[in-house]
């Protein structure tokens, strides 16, 4: 699969694993060092980038 690579933004991790600036590059297995909860809130979106789908509030 394609990777994708997803940043912290905002927000505050509840288990300590990741803080704002901090980068994960996602390919066919679950990053080292990001938490359960974060993974799960994003692994939808992450799918549709590596199929080659598109979100329809993006140009381009």
């Amino acid at each position: 699969m394609k990777k994708v690579k997803c940043k912290v933004v905002a927000g505050h991790c509840n288990q300590g694993f990741h803080k704002v600036g901090d980068e994960y590059v996602v390919g066919d297995l679950t990053p080292e060092g990001i938490c359960t909860s974060a993974f799960a809130s994003i692994f939808p979106l992450i799918l549709v980038s590596q199929t080659g789908g598109e979100f329809f509030w993006e140009k381009g």
